[in-house]
């Protein structure tokens, strides 16, 4: 099936569903019943449990009282929550219903109530008692109103045929997608999408993908097509195959301390910049609204402390990671009314939360973070990655997929979601970033391994590829240490092995873009380049100075990832011939490589 971009005009069609529900649902039997549903099982109910037991609370006058404990007792539950402890059942409600762990002293109530014998205190009842006692205008309250809104639709969805609701997959994934529900509202129409048709390139069916693809490969970037392609016709399994398998993000730091444990403390210094200039004990930033106001601010100063900490031991600098996510965590950066329409937001916060995500991995179990500081930066990750999956296009108020949903701002998005699928051991945010991955490869890359927008970019086409395919070895990397060789992923035969090769061959002859961008000789096309400049120097790569438009030569810090990976590539010595370590020594740029982490001198 193939769609072309078609705008539609954004509706109420969440309230539209909602009020349509068969059921009255304004303090209702069924209501009722479906915050139970939601508090102790953590999903939407099923149309026929939420009828009968409706119908069960109907005979008992709407006394959940009389219904609670045959509730609480069934084979989901025992195959479900059966080996959790008494606290982790009481946290267990706090998350399904608020996205939160419970606070330390609500908890310690709860439990002792649990465990007081009392029949009048069962966990079914608990549950009870906690979702009714939320305080209107609250973020907890948000959140219930906004996973409720969609239970019931989805319970409708399923009513009416348009989603399926049988088996354990079906269970995980209503689960899934109701955890990832926050106090913000675009998650909430984010996933009401899901159940409408008219979005369904956003959410493809089980087994497929969504593949867009420029209509000519050379002179046009205005006109793509957006199809379905299902993921088992490439030869590698079923998506659902790929699964987080560990906990390493893109480095596992204990072989890399092994590795560094070879070298003399001065080289290990000059690698991690043991020297550079910043006070642990002091620096702090005011935060901003969106972290990419500050310029990559904070990004720096986290890349930094994180390789001091892992790898110097440097306690002072685990503690400034924990102040700086704390206090971005408190303000809620990046987690304004505002973020998500323009596709900068997108790309840049893409870019910086894998750098908070492996700094807070790196002190998250230290003695000196509490409990309530580990909630607190664990739910603000949380809900940055979520807001990161929802597109430009869809607030847009379109149904279609627009460039930057699948261009290489959407790259940088994917980088980020892998990185935390991993940290948080989320096997759906895995897949969708495998997913994107092969659409990529699918859709974007010419047979020389050149990428189809990026090297018609004018004078800056050499600057944009190569930090493109940066973002494509971040991805490989990710999935390369859960033991998934997408490297090596053929697609329309072109993978990541043969667009390194471009590069390096780009990088020595810069004539090779010359076919991608003549088209704009004496013309300035806003569609393929951000300045007039960059039209006009259609034929020089160089022309820039610090990368403003152009390349300077600056050296490629993703190369030495791929390096590392294929240290008997033939392409290293090419690459070392272009960019030689004694002049390039040390990479300390981030936010995904640093010469503490990578690179090891010859000896």
């Amino acid at each position: 099936m193939v769609y072309r971009c078609r705008l539609i005009v954004k509706t109420l069609f969440a309230m539209i569903l909602f009020s349509s529900f068969s059921h009255s649902i304004a303090a209702s039997n069924e209501e009722k019943v479906q915050k139970m549903y939601v508090a102790y099982y953590g999903r939407p109910g099923d149309p026929e449990g939420l009828d009968w037991w409706a119908g069960k609370l109907a005979e008992a006058n709407g006394d959940l009282t009389e219904i609670i404990e045959s509730f609480g007792n069934s084979d989901e539950f025992v195959n479900r929550f059966g080996s959790f402890s008494n606290s982790e059942l009481i946290n267990n409600i706090y998350v399904q219903l608020f996205g939160r762990s419970a606070d330390a002293g609500g908890l310690a109530w709860y439990v002792g109530k649990l465990e007081s014998g009392d029949p009048d205190w069962s966990l079914a009842s608990i549950a009870l008692r906690i979702v009714d006692g939320v305080n209107e205008g609250t973020d907890d309250a948000t959140i219930v109103d906004n996973r409720m809104t969609v239970a019931n639709s989805f319970t409708l969805a399923v009513e009416n045929g348009t989603k399926t609701y049988a088996g354990s997959n079906d269970v995980a994934s209503a689960v899934d997608m109701l955890a990832r529900i926050s106090s913000d509202f675009r998650t909430k129409e984010w996933a009401l999408a899901s159940f409408d048709k008219e979005f369904e390139l956003f959410f493809p069916p089980e087994g497929m993908i969504t593949v867009c693809s420029y209509d000519e490969p050379i002179g046009n970037l205005t006109d793509y097509s957006c199809n379905f392609k299902s993921f088992s016709s490439y030869g590698h399994g079923d998506l659902t195959d790929f699964r987080v398998t560990n906990s390493t993000l893109f480095v596992d730091p204990d072989s890399r301390r092994s590795e560094l444990s070879m070298l003399n403390q001065s080289e290990i210094d000059a690698l991690c910049d043991a020297t550079y200039p910043i006070d642990y004990e002091t620096f702090s930033l005011v935060p901003p609204e969106s972290s990419f106001e500050e310029g990559g601010a904070i990004h720096f100063p986290l890349v930094i402390a994180t390789a001091h900490f892992n790898y110097l031991g440097n306690g002072d600098a685990a503690r400034m990671i924990l102040r700086l996510l704390s206090d971005w965590a408190e303000a809620e950066v990046n987690l304004d009314d505002e973020f998500g329409v323009g596709n900068g937001a997108h790309y840049q916060v893409g870019l910086f939360l894998p750098v908070y995500i492996r700094a807070w991995n790196s002190i998250r179990y230290e003695t000196f973070v509490s409990d309530s500081d580990r909630s607190l930066v664990d739910s603000y990750l949380k809900s940055v990655t979520a807001r990161m999956r929802i597109s430009d296009a869809f607030y847009s108020g379109s149904n279609y997929p627009a460039s930057v949903d699948f261009g290489n701002h959407s790259w940088s998005q994917f980088v980020g979601v892998m990185a935390y699928s991993i940290f948080s051991d989320d096997d759906i945010y895995f897949q969708q970033s495998i997913a994107h991955y092969f659409a990529v490869l699918d859709g974007l890359v010419r047979a020389d391994g050149s990428l189809i927008p990026e090297t018609q970019r004018g004078g800056s086409s050499l600057y944009y590829s190569l930090y493109s395919t940066s973002l494509l070895i971040r991805l490989a990397e990710l999935a390369a240490n859960q033991g998934y060789d997408i490297y090596a992923i053929e697609i329309n035969g072109v993978s990541l092995h043969n667009i390194m090769e471009f590069h390096i061959s780009a990088l020595e002859d810069n004539d090779l873009f010359l076919p991608y961008t003549s088209h704009l000789e004496g013309i300035n096309d806003s569609s393929f380049c951000e300045t007039e400049e960059q039209c006009l120097n259609w034929n020089n790569q160089v022309y820039g100075e610090n990368n403003t438009g152009g390349y300077n030569y600056g050296g490629w810090a993703e190369f030495d990832v791929y390096r590392k990976r294929f240290p008997g590539s033939s392409l290293v010595g090419r690459y070392l011939a272009i960019f030689p370590d004694s002049e390039y020594y040390n990479i300390a740029e981030g936010p995904f490589v640093q010469s503490c982490e990578y690179r090891i001198p010859d000896s």
